[in-house]
């Protein structure tokens, strides 16, 4: 894990609005990739429209609950490597039943009482956030990978308890975006929260040309 000085907030974070467009190309392509490996996954190909990306250098504790109470399942994968953090994966219960109806092997119209539906959703959050960090890791020249996801419902005590220690010092990335295929349309919140080495990452990528160039010739 990297040890810099973090940001006194999110305006210092960046140098310019080159890297605000950079990161969010990162994700954008990151996010496609992704895609692509859960099309296999349900089906049918999926499409990343309407990308959001907002960033802050934290979140509080009460924030995070409340993105957490809006949602019906919660994935959780810690982030190893040269950058330590978390990625949590927010379906609402919309989400949930849209995701079953196309990617359930034998009832569409599942619960997250069986316990093979909240095995569905940790696959898919393996699969999302797995390609997501791997083509992070291409595109920055970093050695990152996810751990084992786990599943948490809203309101879990041992995931409520955990957060206050986890946010210290960690940049905060919220993405939101349309996930769609044929029969399928998911808008899952996927909140990254990862150590500010990152961030200083990005800054060296967005001041090399070449690495910039690079990046253009893989939109």
């Amino acid at each position: 894990m990297h040890s810099q000085t973090h940001p006194k907030n999110n305006t210092d974070m960046f140098k310019n609005t080159l890297e605000k467009d950079i990161l969010k190309e990162i994700f954008n392509i990151s996010l496609s990739k992704a895609a692509d490996s859960l099309s296999f996954f349900v089906g049918s190909k999926i499409l990343i429209k309407d990308l959001q990306l907002s960033v802050v250098d934290n979140i509080s504790a009460d924030d995070l609950k409340h993105h957490f109470a809006q949602a019906e399942a919660i994935l959780e994968t810690r982030l190893k490597g040269e950058y330590s953090g978390l990625t949590y994966l927010l379906f609402s219960e919309e989400d949930v039943k849209n995701f079953f109806k196309v990617a359930h092997p034998i009832n569409p119209d599942s619960t997250l009482e069986d316990e093979l539906s909240k095995e569905l959703l940790l696959e898919a959050d393996n699969i999302l956030t797995a390609s997501v960090v791997s083509a992070l890791a291409d595109i920055l020249k970093n050695f990152i990978y996810g751990d084992v996801p786990k599943f948490y419902s809203p309101g879990d005590k041992e995931l409520v308890d955990q957060i206050s220690e986890e946010l210290a010092g960690l940049t905060t990335l919220k993405i939101v975006a349309n996930y769609e295929s044929e029969g399928l349309t998911v808008k899952p919140v996927f909140i990254w929260m990862i150590d500010i080495g990152f961030i200083n990452r990005l800054h060296e990528f967005a001041s090399n040309e070449e690495e910039v160039l690079k990046l253009k010739e893989l939109v």
